[in-house]
């Protein structure tokens, strides 16, 4: 799923050429999973093409369904004059607004973050570069300064699991030094699910 950096200047004619449509959806384990391009328009817009796209992929499931969107960009007004937000994200979310278990993942504003608007619930992640500022706290939008006694302040991954309900298990780990020093990236991964007592790479092998 592109980012506005991926997309944007040329409409996303690139991105797709290499990786295939931008907006797509799939099933698994009975979740439904969508995929929203809200970059490619030149503005924070999914599109009604896109939008009719998405209302008729959903309109074969029950209103007791799971769905998982991903989108690039928060789908509700987090901080409009930083671009945190999507003009017709209100459109997206009133055609989801009927199904009892949303979840929403988006990037873009490289910080946690978290919102529930009626049975939908927004989660950002952290970013691996580049934290930003709060935007509950801060007047302009800037990078979090680097700290070299904390060199990963701010920075994380996310987690995605299944908690064998109807939701789905979202885990945000800040990273440390401690944690990061002498690991790769994707020992970091196992280490971290190790500790919250979940399968790793490793033990599968």
């Amino acid at each position: 799923m592109p980012g506005e950096n991926d997309a944007a200047l040329d409409g996303g004619v690139l991105y797709r050429e290499h990786f295939g449509e931008s907006h797509y959806s799939f099933d698994h384990k009975g979740v439904h999973f969508i995929a929203l391009d809200n970059v490619s328009r030149a503005h924070p817009e999914v599109g009604a093409d896109q939008l009719a796209w998405m209302k008729s992929d959903i309109a074969r499931f029950p209103k007791t369904a799971p769905i998982v969107v991903f989108t690039h960009r928060p789908l509700f007004d987090l901080k409009p004059e930083w671009e945190w937000f999507t003009a017709d994200g209100d459109d997206v979310m009133n055609a989801l607004a009927p199904f009892d278990n949303v979840t929403v993942l988006y990037g873009h504003i490289h910080r946690q973050n978290f919102a529930q608007h009626g049975n939908a619930r927004h989660h950002a992640a952290r970013s691996l570069i580049f934290a930003f500022n709060d935007p509950a706290t801060n007047a302009d939008k800037k990078q979090m300064p680097f700290d070299k006694d904390q060199p990963f302040n701010g920075l994380g991954i996310r987690l995605v699991g299944d908690n064998k309900t109807a939701n789905v298990e979202i885990t945000d780990v800040e990273l440390t030094t401690q944690e990061f020093g002498g690991l790769s990236g994707i020992q970091q991964i196992n280490k971290t699910n190790e500790a919250l007592g979940r399968s790793s790479a490793n033990d599968a092998d």
